[in-house]
């Protein structure tokens, strides 16, 4: 009777697997031009759009910085909303994290190391992560925007 039961409750919770999955499928939509993506389903909305991601940030980008291509996300779901993107700079990275530690003085965490540096701040109601490393004769920045429902459950955006 106990192994009944759990083979039908088994078979119940597959069914149910099943057409969660089948509805989620029918109401995803993948779109392509050139080389930006954007996926569209239940849960939010994921694009690769460069020109996109860069106005998004809400973080100034370093003077003559260029973002590196395929390395950019714009990810919204379940009301949080993440940007991301990666650049590449020719100057040294203690003048990069200068210029980011003077955008951000008072930045929850401001590390340094062998110059690798990473700030992180919560202006505005956004957590705002900058990583900076030298990289093949460059300086790669690496920036992140999370905004939306935060821990205490206020919306930032």
């Amino acid at each position: 009777m106990v192994v009944a039961a759990v083979v039908v409750l088994g078979a119940l919770a597959i069914g149910t697997l099943t057409l969660i999955g089948l509805h989620i499928a029918r109401r995803t939509h993948v779109t392509q031009n050139g080389e930006n993506v954007r996926v569209q389903g239940p849960f939010g909305t994921i694009t690769t759009n460069a020109s996109d991601v860069s106005s998004q940030l809400g973080v100034y980008v370093y003077p003559g910085a260029r973002m590196l291509k395929n390395n950019a996300a714009n990810v919204q779901i379940a009301g949080v909303h993440t940007v991301a993107a990666d650049f590449e700079s020719d100057d040294p990275a203690s003048k990069v994290a200068d210029f980011y530690k003077s955008k951000f003085p008072n930045a929850n965490v401001n590390v340094s190391d062998q110059d690798h540096y990473t700030i992180v701040s919560t202006d505005n109601k956004n957590l705002v992560t900058i990583n900076i490393e030298p990289q093949g004769g460059k300086t790669l920045i690496h920036i992140a925007s999370v905004g939306g429902k935060d821990a205490t459950g206020n919306s930032s955006d």
